[in-house]
């Protein structure tokens, strides 16, 4: 499984989704929208979190 993380604000990480997905050896990476990066070309992914979903 590969997971897309999507931040919204810089200040915060993916928190405990992050150690679920080192813990189980998941591939993902982050994305942090704030600091204008750009999502990848390729979509790749079987899942998009987005930070602010983690409230």
């Amino acid at each position: 499984m590969s997971v897309l993380i999507l931040k919204n604000v810089s200040n915060e990480g993916p928190g405990i989704i992050e150690d679920y997905l080192k813990g189980n050896y998941f591939d993902y990476k982050v994305i942090d929208l704030s600091k204008g990066e750009a999502l990848p070309i390729e979509y790749n992914f079987q899942y998009t979190w987005r930070s602010n979903e983690c409230k």
